[in-house]
């Protein structure tokens, strides 16, 4: 015998007595061999029948291992497997049915019988009981191929093997829902030892009952089940949830064998990980979105608030513009009269530049509020960028003597652009005389312009006390001065490069600089030959 015949728990019979005794005179009227052997493959029971098929005494036999005696040798290694596998819960084997094997004789011949094995209840403990006869030549089914049986068990255990290392949880079953497989990997996601007091790994038949009880709806869950099998067609990675919160994907996977229904495959899988990921993703899109939203209404406010900013800013100023200029009007005329004495005429003095100078903030003021509303309109003429730099550079001569700075000039003629020559003027001057307060005395201030390609470039540059390299970004900006600009208590509020990038940038040019601490700076503007787009 080769060890099949282990029986599935839950199919064990009781002896018909039931008391559990096997009657030995019985079983030696019996015309076949009966052979009990108990789970460690010993002989308990050898009836007369079977003294004479197999050669062996009742005395010979009892107590030893049936493999030693009646199983070929290349049997014994499958038929011990066989109660190995029974001794852990695996009721892969023949019970209840009639097989046909090799057996030997006490002599080592060998021969072919006819065998049935049911396993029984006995004081207790299971044993397993044999019938055996000798089939006649002309009634065998055919003889036995060793080597075809080896080759399918081989690739049963291969299969097995496969299955028992997928990273998913496996499930099959017949197509009476009898579980037939439960692999380790299916244990682990349903937390292997509530299963095992649900008689999942000891093969329950009623699978589906077990798993109904880890969902919200177990009848929901069973009927779904139902519907599937019954549908017979796949089902891939549907999703469930568990009362624990895990997410699982299930797949239905039916076994069609020559046209039959066989049973089916049931592959689970824990993705509680990835929804959780999934759903991470979702909520920083969704975080995302609305951050966006809060920054574009952030965005909206602060485009309003500068709106407001500049309407005020431009407001006051032309309120202020017209007192101030009475102001500096009037002080004119207090100069021109006779009879101030010295002091006098040094207050007037005083008040006419303090008014000019105010006069000439709010001109800035007024002309950088109507370039950021778009409403300040530039006068597009005939152009010529090197003559226009000389003139500032011949005018801003005494200013920078009277600084002790000396000015250079680098100035290439070049084609005529077009742009608004008085605004342009505007901004080399604003940037020499940036340049002019912030260069010590004995330092140099150079002026340099030439055409390259499609623009003219213009270049201020110093070699005064520079600016931070942190500061450098903000340096355009409207009322910014460099920390070491207002520990020097130069002159100045912040609007004069405002109003020049202002400038440049309706002209449709370009604004930059480059400087070094304790080295100098150099301010780079870039207009286009062309003018303002559109001119």
């Amino acid at each position: 015998m080769n060890g099949a015949g282990v029986a599935e728990p839950g199919h064990e019979r009781r002896s018909p007595d039931g008391q559990g005794n096997l009657d030995v005179a019985a079983l030696d009227a019996s015309f076949d061999a009966v052979v009990v052997i108990d789970p460690g493959g010993h002989v308990r029971v050898w009836n007369a029948a079977a003294e004479q098929l197999f050669g062996y005494s009742r005395a010979e036999a009892l107590g030893r291992r049936l493999a030693e005696l009646v199983v070929p040798v290349e049997l014994r290694e499958r038929h011990q497997a066989g109660l190995d596998r029974h001794r852990i819960g695996d009721g892969s084997m023949n019970v209840n049915r009639r097989v046909q094997l090799p057996a030997l004789r006490a002599d080592g011949s060998q021969f072919t019988v006819e065998l049935s094995i049911m396993p029984v209840v006995e004081a207790g403990e299971l044993v397993f009981v044999g019938w055996v006869r000798e089939v006649a030549p002309e009634t065998r089914w055919g003889d036995v191929d060793i080597a075809r049986e080896s080759e399918l068990r081989s690739m049963g255990e291969r299969l097995r093997t496969l299955v028992a290392n997928l990273p998913l949880g496996v499930i099959v079953e017949d197509q009476d829902r009898n579980l037939l497989l439960a692999n380790d990997e299916l244990l682990q996601i349903f937390a292997m030892d509530r299963l095992e007091a649900l008689g999942i790994a000891g093969r329950a038949v009623n699978v589906g009952a077990a798993f109904a009880y880890l969902f919200d709806e177990p009848d929901a869950f069973l009927a779904r089940r139902e519907e599937v099998i019954e549908q017979r067609e796949r089902v891939l990675n549907e999703r469930l949830e568990s009362i624990a919160g895990s997410i699982y994907e299930r797949s239905f996977l039916p076994i069609v064998v020559d046209g039959r229904f066989e049973g089916q495959v049931w592959l689970w899988r824990d993705v509680s990980a990835q929804v959780e990921a999934e759903r991470s993703r979702e909520r920083a899109f969704d975080a995302e979105v609305a951050l966006n939203h809060t920054l574009q209404e952030q965005v909206a406010t602060l485009a309003e608030l500068n709106r407001l900013k500049s309407e005020f800013v431009a407001t006051v100023s032309h309120e202020l513009r017209t007192p101030l200029t009475a102001v500096v009007g009037f002080s004119e005329l207090l100069m021109e009269e006779e009879g101030l004495t010295d002091e006098q005429h040094e207050y007037v003095e005083v008040i006419d530049r303090s008014a000019a100078r105010l006069l000439r903030l709010v001109g800035d003021l007024m002309l950088l509020a109507r370039a950021e509303s778009g409403g300040l309109e530039l006068e597009i003429g005939a152009l010529d960028v090197a003559k226009l730099c000389r003139e500032a550079a011949e005018e801003s001569a005494p200013a920078d003597q009277g600084r002790g700075v000396t000015m250079t000039t680098d100035i290439v003629d070049g084609p005529r652009g077009r742009g608004d020559a008085v605004r342009l003027r505007q901004v080399i001057d604003n940037l020499m005389s940036n340049a002019r307060k912030f260069t010590p005395s004995g330092g140099t201030v150079t002026l340099r312009a030439r055409s390259h390609g499609d623009d003219w470039i213009v270049e201020v540059a110093d070699t005064g006390i520079g600016i931070a390299p942190e500061e450098q970004e903000h340096i355009f900006d409207r009322f910014y001065r460099a920390s070491n600009a207002a520990h020097d208590h130069a002159p100045g509020i912040g609007l004069g490069l405002a109003v020049t990038r202002a400038i440049v940038e309706l002209h449709g040019g370009t604004i930059s600089l480059s400087s070094e601490l304790g080295v100098g700076t150099t301010v780079r503007v870039a207009l286009p030959l062309a003018g303002p787009a559109g001119s």
